[in-house]
């Protein structure tokens, strides 16, 4: 192609991956057509980050267009917990807190709240739910709590049917929330417990009854 009809200077023009009739060497969306705009902004639609928006916008300087910027002013790509919170606006950057729950309105996310003065963190809600599979039936506890957990804490789950012997459970207590499935094997009404120990011995605990019949019922907060 002569150079007064060359579209891309440098390179060739014959080599067109994406057919886009844009050649390779001056291609903005490798795959993409860079015809296709909706919004304007330079940047194909393929390739566009914040799409109705325009992607050069980006006061903070960290390839997060404003329109779509999670945290202005500050680095979105910056997220030591993975949560999806930037650490600038995250209130618990160290601990994941996906929902930003913050109950006594302090700036610190209950993910991360110090309660350890109490002499252990504190179970916030619980919920239990029964699921039939076959013979199979399974009872599952879940709880939420908040405080700062180190190595060493745990949770005892367990359920039982009257002074029968106690199916248990026992977990790692990191995160913020857990949950547990414990298998029994008839219908009736159960007794259960979630405890959440401290390494010093001790303990926070909830607990409560399920009348498990032949109906599933699902464990909601």
């Amino acid at each position: 192609i002569p150079d007064a009809c060359d579209v891309c200077q440098g390179f060739d023009d014959a080599i067109d991956t994406d057919y886009d009739d844009v050649p390779n060497g001056c291609d903005l969306c490798e795959g993409h057509s860079d015809n296709d705009d909706a919004d304007g902004d330079g940047i194909p639609d393929g390739c566009d980050i914040c799409e109705g928006h325009d992607d050069k916008e980006d006061a903070d300087g960290d390839g997060i267009p404003d329109a779509c910027d999670v945290c202005p002013g500050s680095d979105d790509l910056v997220d030591t917990d993975w949560d999806g919170i930037p650490d600038a606006c995250d209130n618990c950057p160290e601990v994941a807190n996906p929902d930003q729950d913050d109950s006594d309105s302090d700036g610190v996310g209950d993910a991360c709240e110090d309660n350890s003065s109490s002499g252990a963190p504190v179970i916030t809600d619980s919920c239990v739910g029964v699921t039939h599979g076959g013979s199979t039936i399974v009872i599952t506890i879940c709880i939420k709590f908040i405080g700062v957990i180190y190595s060493g804490y745990t949770i005892e789950f367990t359920v039982v049917k009257g002074v029968g012997t106690p199916e248990t459970v026992t977990i790692n207590a990191f995160g913020g929330e857990k949950c547990a499935e414990l298998n029994i094997s008839e219908l009736g009404d159960y007794n259960w417990s979630a405890t959440l120990w401290n390494p010093d011995g001790t303990f926070t605990t909830v607990s409560g009854h399920i009348i498990v019949d032949e109906n599933d019922q699902s464990c909601e907060y």
